[in-house]
């Protein structure tokens, strides 16, 4: 398996298992989540869902005082 199919399989894994969709465009050095989207090969709607789970988080955390 070449290193990139490698890379894109662990994000996609990460994004599979709930790992805000940031964190993963941060750990791949992507500068726009839209470019995250297309290596990770996913629909706008599933975007959106994952974009939703990390404002629910920030908006859960706020809450909390954190």
């Amino acid at each position: 398996m070449r290193q990139s199919a490698s890379r894109q399989l662990s994000a996609c894994r990460l994004l599979a298992d709930g790992v805000d969709i940031r964190i993963i465009q941060l750990m791949l050095g992507h500068s726009d989540v839209k470019q995250t989207q297309r290596y990770l090969n996913i629909t706008d709607e599933e975007l959106r869902r994952a974009m939703t789970g990390v404002w629910e988080r920030r908006r859960q955390l706020r809450a909390v005082g954190k």
